[in-house]
């Protein structure tokens, strides 16, 4: 029988010790080295994110000049380091493309028991179809037991992953609208999008001409906006919970020019919405739902030319959301309506800690500013310049 090594970074099976004059010396050498570097490319710094005290994450652009001086953003990247004992870490590099999942779990340590949720209950956020580094090694197909054997590391390939992060929140419930600090951060540094809301819906509803099955059953509600060449962009995505063999889990769709919303129940809230798109996967670039790159080269053109745009001509839809309580709906509705109001401001909107009253903050433009990023379709190619 055949074995598979698999390296446990708290049991380690080799090590180098390096001894520094001071201690400065020591914290910048750990620092470069768990740093992102790429040959023939630039990388840039994004977002820094303190998640826990065990716990950080940064994010990266890598980025390439072109003959003419032109800078294209090739990828982003995603490192998140682990504290496992005073003097130990670990850290894992993710390198992520244009189309990524994001699924939210409520994970509570002391079992699900809402008078015992405290410090150690966690928002857990699961991004999908990233890829990681790896190494084949020149002792393929040989026993485990030989321990006498040298293995060299023969290649490098990537190879598909999950990033986990684990976001301590005091309390989580369907009914918090507000996302967590580092949870915003953490996303727009990797897609360019800022969160404004997130929320779990009892039912969505769809009209009948994008599908038979009208009701949808329920969804994790997401806001997310973005400031691209001055014009302010919102998305909506829903994530369906129900993930059937046919069913695809993301419904997104696009706040036309001129958009209202409407109550019916006391939880029930109808949106227009614009540039409609399912699939199992997120395009980043555009926050629309797509599916995986098949692997033919005719099948991709063919994606690649289906893909919604935001500049293309659609037809407004309405949709209908029904949440768990009125509270829920109050703040989606005003989130809505200001966003809408203030569209025409170069400035991102910032929710209260209530999530009742909306104020305008430009803290991230800087991050992610139309210098670095102008277009959406930066992952193709476009220049960014």
């Amino acid at each position: 029988m055949r074995y598979d090594r698999i390296y446990d970074p708290r049991n380690h099976n080799n090590q180098v010790t390096l001894q520094f004059v001071n201690v400065s010396d020591a914290t910048i050498f750990l620092e470069r080295l768990r740093d992102l570097t790429a040959d023939t490319y630039t990388t840039k710094r994004g977002e820094f994110v303190q998640i826990s005290n065990k716990q950080q994450a940064q994010t990266y652009k890598i980025c390439q000049k072109t003959k003419n001086n032109h800078i294209i953003l090739i990828h982003r990247a995603l490192t998140l380091r682990e504290t496992l004992a005073d003097s130990e870490y670990c850290s894992k590099l993710y390198l992520a493309w244009r189309d990524l999942d994001f699924e939210f779990r409520d994970v509570d340590d002391f079992g699900f028991n809402q008078q015992n949720r405290g410090s150690n209950y966690h928002l857990q956020l699961r991004i999908g179809n990233l890829k990681s580094p790896n190494y084949i090694s020149d002792a393929r197909d040989r026993a485990v037991l030989e321990e006498e054997m040298r293995a060299i590391c023969e290649d490098i390939v990537l190879i598909e992953s999950t990033a986990v992060v684990n976001f301590p929140v005091q309390f989580w419930s369907n009914t918090v609208t507000e996302p967590p600090k580092e949870l915003v951060e953490l996303l727009h540094g990797l897609t360019g999008w800022k969160l404004l809301f997130y929320s779990g819906a009892k039912s969505a509803k769809i009209p009948r001409k994008l599908s038979r099955d009208t009701k949808l059953g329920a969804a994790e509600v997401l806001f997310w906006e973005k400031l691209v060449e001055g014009r302010r962009l919102g998305q909506i995505t829903l994530r369906l919970k129900d993930e059937g063999p046919k069913s695809k889990r993301w419904l997104t769709g696009a706040f036309p020019k001129e958009n209202s919303i409407s109550t019916t129940g006391s939880a029930d809230a109808v949106i227009k919405l614009v540039h409609i798109a399912r699939g199992n996967l997120l395009d980043i670039t555009r926050m629309s739902a797509t599916e995986p790159v098949p692997t033919s080269k005719e099948a991709r053109e063919a994606r690649h030319a289906s893909r919604p745009s935001h500049g293309d001509k659609g037809e407004t839809l309405d949709f209908s959301l029904t949440f768990h309580d009125s509270r829920t709906r109050r703040d989606f509705c005003n989130l809505v309506e200001e966003f809408v109001e203030s569209q025409s401001s170069n400035q991102f909107l910032r929710r209260s800690r209530t999530g009742a009253s909306i104020q305008r903050d430009d803290s991230f433009v800087s991050a992610d500013s139309p210098d670095l990023e102008r277009l959406s379709s930066v992952f193709s190619g476009t220049r960014t310049d």
